[in-house]
């Protein structure tokens, strides 16, 4: 079984990476799915920290450009 999880990082997650990294391995997702992921360097981090590879939907060039990010 494939477990996916969608998660809203509210704001791009900026200073909360190791709560969401927490909550992340609580679930042992095999995709993760986030929205608002407006920190490039939040996504990255979370996926370093859960061994995953990622992929962004576009680079925000406002801090209200919403984004979303995959990680798998």
């Amino acid at each position: 079984m494939t477990r996916i999880l969608s998660y809203n990082i509210l704001v791009g997650g900026t200073g909360r990476v190791d709560q969401l990294t927490q909550i992340i391995q609580a679930t042992n997702p095999d995709v993760v799915g986030l929205v608002e992921a407006t920190n490039p360097h939040v996504v990255e981090a979370l996926a370093e920290r859960l061994g995953m590879q990622y992929q962004i939907s576009g680079i925000a060039k406002h801090h209200m450009d919403m984004q979303v990010a995959l990680l798998s």
